[in-house]
């Protein structure tokens, strides 16, 4: 189990998507009981999946985070929350740039 005083971050933000008119803006991290909560600002007309990946040298390269849970599927406009439980990637410790990544989504629910 990850202890909250073991995660040592330095989270980079700020992140700003515009593609096809989604945009991903106002995206902040920070370590809450031993899992990184992402938030941020999604602005888009149709439903897509978000997911979140992480680098551990400033951006340059980027891996996925594979344990995630909230706001993750058929996702419309709003204030999202992600997730990322570390622990179970086994990453305990670092410094971290997050970006916040979206698809369309394959399963969107049928129009009302």
């Amino acid at each position: 189990m990850i202890r909250k005083h073991l995660i040592t971050l330095i989270i980079t933000f700020g992140c700003l998507q515009v593609i096809n008119a989604q945009k991903i803006e106002k995206v902040e991290a920070e370590a809450i009981d031993g899992k990184i909560r992402v938030t941020c600002s999604l602005q888009t007309k149709q439903h897509v999946d978000l997911s979140i990946s992480y680098s551990e040298d400033n951006g340059n390269s980027f891996l996925p985070c594979r344990t995630l849970s909230g706001d993750l599927m058929n996702q419309l406009s709003g204030h999202k929350q992600l997730i990322w439980d570390c622990g179970k990637d086994g990453i305990i410790m670092g410094s971290f740039v997050f970006i916040v990544n979206y698809s369309l989504s394959e399963n969107p629910p049928p129009d009302r």
